[in-house]
């Protein structure tokens, strides 16, 4: 019996020191973990604060010049249906026939938005003219100038109608198609919230029937150091 309660508290004992040991180490990982915590916060901190500073001073005349990009494209069923739903309404709007919005959408969804398989989907000029745009728009390697007042000269400006209407004759009106593109542009744009700037390189494009805008956004910083 004795034996018993013997290693009944000898028992007790171990526990009671696993318990205060525990207790001892405890703190020790929370206070540590504390520390890295804050150090990362702090470390998260001076980088936002160097990145707020490098952005904002950036100015106009700090990225005027010559540079090569690479641009690489993705359009998602959203782009797909806004795309040729424009195009879609712009053909019937320039028709000399009345437009109804309201016939067009359920037409519109009854031809393109339908899963199953028609010959009139597939050669219809919305869908030849998306397909052609896509194809051009994938992957592009160009060289930009940006000069004074914003103007931006690109290397890759595809003049998409004339290639589209010149396999696309019999199909689409060529006076439904005049239209003129201005000069692509760029801006500096900063964020207060983030602290970066960004140039946004603005391409005016077009497509037969569809006009539309080609946005670059490049974040940018300056490199130099400051005077604190």
């Amino acid at each position: 019996m004795n034996r018993i309660y013997l290693f009944v508290f000898l028992f007790v004992c171990c526990f009671v020191s696993s318990v205060i040991g525990m207790n001892v180490v405890i703190p020790r990982n929370k206070e540590s973990r504390t520390k890295r915590v804050i150090k990362g916060i702090k470390k998260k901190y001076k980088g936002f604060t160097e990145r707020y500073r490098k952005s904002f001073h950036l100015k106009d005349e700090d990225v005027i010049g010559a540079y090569s990009m690479q641009a690489y494209y993705f359009f998602d069923k959203n782009i797909e249906h806004m795309f040729k739903w424009r195009l879609f309404y712009n053909f019937c709007k320039k028709s000399p026939s009345p437009c109804n919005y309201f016939k067009l959408r359920k037409e519109f969804k009854r031809i393109y938005e339908g899963s199953t398989f028609t010959l009139k989907k597939y050669v219809s000029e919305v869908n030849i003219i998306f397909n052609q745009f896509i194809k051009e728009y994938s992957t592009v390697r160009f060289n930009v100038d940006l000069k004074q007042n914003h103007i931006a000269n690109l290397s890759y400006t595809p003049n998409l109608t004339t290639q589209i209407m010149k396999s696309l004759t019999s199909l689409i009106n060529d006076q439904l198609m005049e239209n003129e593109l201005k000069n692509p542009t760029w801006k500096l744009s900063f964020n207060y919230l983030t602290g970066t700037k960004v140039l946004i390189i603005t391409v005016p494009s077009a497509v037969p029937g569809l006009n539309f805008f080609i946005y670059y956004y490049i974040t940018t910083f300056k490199y130099c150091k400051y005077i604190k």
